[in-house]
């Protein structure tokens, strides 16, 4: 016994694929990510070069690799 493939199964490269190809269909509106942020007050910030050399304006944020 064979079963048909869903009309919306598409492949990870976008195109729909044909009847002989193996896949698992997607959902028909599937969560990708959630984002948690945390509030934050507005502390001290670095002047614009030492922003730059560390990659962030907030010093709270910087964490230099070890």
């Amino acid at each position: 016994m064979t079963e048909s493939m869903p009309a919306n199964t598409w492949s990870s490269t976008g195109n729909q694929l044909n009847d002989s190809t193996p896949s698992v269909p997607w959902q028909a509106a599937p969560a990708l990510a959630r984002a948690y942020v945390v509030t934050q007050q507005m502390g001290s910030v670095y002047n614009l070069c030492d922003a730059l050399k560390a990659g962030t304006l907030f010093p709270e944020l910087y964490r230099p690799y070890s």
